[in-house]
């Protein structure tokens, strides 16, 4: 079979009837601006979210319409809120729909994209459930984590990407060491604060702050303070020439030093209480 080249689209927008209104335009200027697109799929995954694939008949003709695409993209960005999306070629194209709404790729028959008539779209593998996406915008990842019984576990973003359930047990550690000094805590500046609006690049995937406030107010740390106080205590991403940014505070990481702190605290007041027992005495 002739290889096929792909777009695939991740949309977010600022609400249904945007999701609706976007829809609309690229009906009307789609044959126009896309030309030698063989075929477009959109599933919708939540209210207000979209999951778009677009098959081309050859790379050339692919990146023939990535201009034209960026600029659509521009066009509707008052009514998107978050965009990614990828180009490249497709290893398999479906080739088989069968009646139950299942998606299958060079005739297997356990591996897919699967409609459940239920509006969950679901990603199967070897006839094992991958990704499930629902239209209450939940996402499910059973093989990421999976027990039998009904306990819950955090899911981490590992330094390649993949998500895994966090494990805390001995065998998953190393550099094991008591926690001595955290006197660096009462340097800590509590503040509240609006999150920023933002809008994100299309391609770059950079994001812009605007001037206008999220609804929600919050509280918390500013990333920076707490980089001259404790970096350990801050997440890094990379610029383009591999160079660390502050990007936020690891909230949940300090659990475990406010914990040393008040056993420190409950030592000291427990050798105040027995003086001034002695002293009562």
């Amino acid at each position: 079979m002739e290889a096929k080249f792909a777009r695939v689209n991740m949309i977010d927008f600022v609400s249904e009837e945007a999701l609706e209104e976007v829809q609309d335009r690229y009906a009307k200027i789609r044959e126009k601006t896309y030309p030698g697109l063989e075929f477009t799929v959109n599933v919708r995954t939540g209210p207000q979210s979209m999951m778009s694939l677009s098959i081309y008949g050859s790379e050339a003709a692919l990146l023939a319409t990535t201009d034209n695409h960026q600029q659509f993209i521009a066009s509707t960005s008052d009514l998107v809120k978050d965009i990614f999306f990828y180009e490249g070629g497709v290893s398999a194209l479906a080739s088989t729909l069968v009646t139950d709404g299942f998606v299958t790729f060079n005739n297997d028959p356990d591996t897919g994209i699967k409609n459940t008539n239920t509006n969950t779209l679901q990603v199967h593998t070897n006839d094992t459930l991958c990704t499930e996406f629902s239209a209450n915008q939940r996402v499910r990842m059973p093989q990421v984590y999976s027990t039998a019984g009904s306990s819950m576990r955090d899911v981490q973003i590992e330094s390649d990407g993949t998500l895994a359930a966090l494990s805390s047990i001995t065998a998953a550690k190393i550099n094991i060491a008591d926690v001595t000094d955290v006197s660096w805590l009462y340097n800590l500046k509590a503040k509240t604060f609006n999150f920023r609006k933002k809008t994100v690049d299309a391609v770059t995937g950079v994001n812009t702050y605007l001037n206008e406030a999220e609804d929600e107010k919050v509280y918390g740390l500013l990333a920076e303070d707490v980089e001259t106080i404790n970096k350990d205590f801050c997440f890094y991403d990379k610029d383009s020439e591999g160079n660390d940014v502050l990007a936020g505070v690891y909230y949940k990481t300090m659990v475990v030093p406010l914990l040393k702190a008040v056993q420190d605290l409950k030592s000291e007041i427990d050798t105040l209480k027995t003086k001034v027992a002695a002293l009562e005495g």
